[in-house]
């Protein structure tokens, strides 16, 4: 069967068939490059740590690989849809309202990953930030003009000075999308990136999931949103202004992309992944796993370099990435420890599950139980097992993640691939079974959620600590600034 292949236009020249040509043509690898570096920000300042990432772009950039269009005509959204979209957002809606004026928690990232968004306004808004998205719009629209607007990124690129931490440290896709939103009134300047990721959620049930996986409203989607959006931790997640959120909905279409189509049109979800990595860089783990499996050993030798050169176009701006993190802050702290197999340390990664999933876990067993078995006899489940297993020894084994062993967001990736895998028992049980596993599955969560959600009314130190030993940490300065007299000085100290 081949992956990747022209398609061919019905021979009755009718618009059906104007329109596939122009999906292939609109879906060229330099197209995809262009828009992921730009919106990235990856590019200021990356011409003088890696020039010759930057050749191997505009060389992928040159050559027009033909890509297998989507058959098939695309869902469209009812009623039903709507309403799965809101069952589903409703723990992190229902969150964010309750704490949205809450004080800024300090500890743990949202910290850093605020001061980045503000830096990423102050780079790009306001010209900047309108000059990318006509870029933008013009690209989409004439996938020609990429090579050009490639090479005319990198002369900016030189001129633009060295890179900047707010694209170096992390990605800065995220800040990107959230700019305009910045020009708002909102009371806390978190809260600009805690309602985009919130809006992760609806977005992936209406926009990614019937447009790429042609699939609406079903049993799978219900099982997977119960089982991922009302755990606890994750409705945390996605109310806060860390960047595994969209990362992990863009892990899902993928991975159940994978999952319904198989090798077919493979070129989705590699490059799905390698947009995700532009999200957040540790998802990048996945797509050598998935590329090694589905690579086309028996295809014509014509089609497994355009296999390679595609793959290579989904990790391209990775390696960019990679180099100009460098510049910031060196990778040793990412290197594997043999000892982090000791006693204590998985036993201090057994408590924090159990904290993290509490009544929970048996799901969670189920869920993992289900990508075992289906691992071994499903290439798709085979491929998101790996994945798993890798970039849970990845967060397990790093020197710099020893202390926090089973941090919640070092499992976000294993549990996005367990719940398509739950979704996929689900969907294909008895009604009886499918109606028992649902209810256990919100019942479970709801159990450990509600105290959760209760949480959220209480004054905001109450959850202090709630994410590990470290963070947050909700200072109550406002409720001390009304103690002060008027017009009383006011002396800050914060040692860290």
């Amino acid at each position: 069967m081949r992956l990747l292949h022209r398609t061919r236009a019905p021979s009755s020249g009718s618009r059906r068939a104007t329109y596939a040509a122009r999906v292939e043509f609109s879906i060229r690898l330099s197209a995809y490059l262009f828009v992921l570096l730009l919106v990235s920000g990856v590019w200021i300042g990356s011409v003088a740590v890696a020039p010759l990432v930057w050749l191997a772009i505009l060389a992928l950039a040159v050559p027009s690989i033909p890509l297998q269009s989507m058959p098939g005509e695309r869902v469209r959204r009812g009623i039903g849809d709507w309403l799965l979209a809101a069952v589903a957002s409703a723990p992190a809606f229902v969150y964010l309202a309750l704490t949205w004026s809450q004080e800024f928690p300090y500890g743990g990232d949202q910290t850093y990953h605020n001061g980045a968004a503000l830096e990423a306004y102050a780079f790009w808004w306001w010209l900047p930030w309108l000059g990318a998205i006509a870029a933008l719009v013009i690209v989409v629209r004439w996938p020609q003009l990429a090579l050009p607007g490639l090479i005319l990124l990198a002369l900016v690129s030189i001129a633009a000075g060295s890179a900047l931490s707010f694209a170096g440290r992390y990605p800065g896709t995220l800040h990107f999308v959230a700019v305009p939103l910045r020009v708002l009134p909102f009371r806390s300047p978190l809260n600009v990136e805690r309602l985009l990721n919130v809006l992760s959620i609806p977005v992936w049930l209406l926009v990614l999931r019937p447009l790429i996986v042609r699939r609406g409203a079903d049993i799978s989607a219900l099982a997977i949103s119960l089982f991922l959006f009302w755990q606890k931790d994750n409705v945390y997640y996605f109310t806060s202004g860390y960047l595994e959120p969209w990362a992990i909905v863009l892990l899902l279409t993928a991975g159940e992309h994978l999952v319904r189509f198989g090798p077919e049109m493979i070129w989705r979800p590699i490059l799905l992944i390698g947009a995700a990595a532009m999200v957040k860089e540790h998802v990048i783990l996945s797509l050598p796993v998935i590329a090694l499996v589905y690579f086309p050993f028996r295809a014509s030798r014509r089609e497994r370099i355009h296999y390679v050169l595609t793959v290579a176009a989904a990790v391209v701006p990775f390696v960019l990435f990679f180099f100009v993190r460098g510049s910031f802050k060196t990778w040793r702290g990412a290197w594997p420890l043999v000892d982090a197999f000791s006693g204590e340390h998985l036993a201090a990664f057994a408590h924090r599950v159990q904290l993290e999933f509490g009544a929970a876990i048996p799901v969670v067993i189920f869920a993992s139980c289900a990508l075992l078995v289906l691992g071994m006899r499903n290439r798709a489940f085979a491929a998101l097992l790996v994945a798993a297993v890798l970039d849970w020894l990845f967060f397990f084994t790093a020197s710099v993640q020893q202390p926090w062993a089973g941090y919640p967001r070092t499992n976000l990736v294993p549990l996005a691939y367990a719940a398509i895998a739950l979704g996929y028992v689900v969907e294909r049980s008895k009604m009886i079974g499918v109606i028992t596993l649902l209810a256990l599955i919100a019942v479970l969560n709801g159990i450990v959620l509600l105290p959760f959600l209760r949480d959220a009314t209480r004054p905001d130190d109450a959850r202090n600590f709630f994410e590990h030993s470290d963070a947050p940490i909700f200072y109550p300065i406002r409720e001390g600034l009304r103690l002060l007299a008027p017009n009383e000085p006011v002396a800050l100290l914060n040692n860290g």
